[in-house]
């Protein structure tokens, strides 16, 4: 018994001892690591510059391309308004006025898929109140609207005279559109012009951040579809009304990355 007793203690010792070593083995594997994350140098003007760690450094600009073309095609809207004391008789009368206009633009060469109409309306016409106090209708207005492309833009002036005697007050004019039909050539104008603006600010990035400016790594184009007016001198129709179709300005943006080194590199 007293053998036994005497053992015991003992046992007791070595197990303590062993949850001790094992304890310190799972804190020594759960010791969290870190390590230092690359870091990217950027400005937001326009052009930045990469300069992540292991990785090749880079210039990155964006530039607006420009070129200018006179249009040669023209979209008039012409209209026509009248007043009647029902609709029905409102919408005859426009209607008579209508294939007349038509009728005129035919014959002065426009062809009839260049004639569409994009308005037609009837309401009606208040003056003041009936006796029972609600809006009382004096009568009734029917509009309508045709846009009208021209490519001779030499006959536009002659069209919208043509136009006023056809009409007569009933005529509305409400708006002009000058497009230009083909713009593929002012397009390749200004891919080049961008491209040269881009080449010239990486460069002078470049020169100011003590870099050499290496060769083009990528590059993209985005066409602006919106054709901005400018007037020019000159241009109005021999006969008919004056009409100038000035100019336009098309652009394109470019988007450029250039390799770069520090300067002296080779």
């Amino acid at each position: 018994m007293h053998r036994c007793s005497h053992l015991r203690p003992a046992r007791a010792i070595a197990a303590v001892a062993l949850l001790a070593t094992v304890a310190a083995g799972c804190n020594e594997d759960s010791t969290p690591t870190t390590e230092a994350a690359p870091t990217t140098a950027s400005t937001t003007s326009g052009a930045s510059t990469s300069a992540a760690a292991g990785e090749p450094q880079t210039i990155t600009v964006t530039a607006t391309g420009h070129a200018h073309g006179q249009p040669d095609s023209l979209t008039m809207t012409i209209g026509a308004e009248v007043t009647s004391p029902s609709v029905s008789e409102a919408l005859s009368t426009l209607s008579t006025k209508l294939t007349a206009l038509i009728g005129f633009l035919g014959d002065s060469g426009i062809p009839s898929e260049d004639i569409q109409t994009v308005w037609l309306s009837t309401y009606p016409i208040y003056d003041g109140f009936d006796g029972e106090g609600s809006p009382r209708i004096t009568g009734y207005q029917a509009s309508v609207a045709l846009n009208v492309q021209v490519s001779d833009l030499d006959t536009a002036g002659t069209l919208i005279d043509g136009a006023t005697f056809v009409l007569g007050d009933a005529l509305r004019l409400q708006g002009l559109s000058w497009t230009i039909a083909d713009s593929d050539p002012l397009l390749a104008t200004a891919r080049v012009d961008g491209v040269e603006r881009a080449r010239r600010q990486a460069e002078q990035i470049a020169e100011a951040a003590g870099l050499e400016l290496g060769e083009l790594q990528s590059i993209s184009v985005n066409v602006d579809g919106t054709a901005l007016p400018y007037a020019t001198a000159g241009g109005a129709d021999a006969e008919g009304l004056p009409l100038n179709p000035g100019t336009q300005l098309v652009t394109v943006s470019i988007r450029a990355v250039y390799a770069a080194s520090p300067a002296g590199d080779g």
